[in-house]
């Protein structure tokens, strides 16, 4: 089902709360082709109601809603 995450370049995004680092699809900073994209948070610092605005916050729940991260 997830077939088509295989052919994407892996993606990293950095927490704006608190820094770390998370891969996507599951992948870590050895693999290549591994871009980091700035600004966006955590599902931890999400869910645990870090300050973000709300309207930023309803944007990265919904992508992790639509699997997208």
């Amino acid at each position: 089902a997830n077939d088509w995450r295989l052919e994407m370049e892996k993606i990293g995004f950095k927490c704006i709360t608190c820094g770390k680092i998370t891969y996507v699809p599951d992948c870590d900073e050895n693999t290549p082709g591994v871009k980091i994209l700035e600004m966006t948070q955590c599902l931890k610092c999400v869910r645990a109601g870090e300050p973000v605005s709300p309207s930023v916050r309803q944007r990265i729940l919904a992508k992790y809603a639509s699997g997208e991260y």
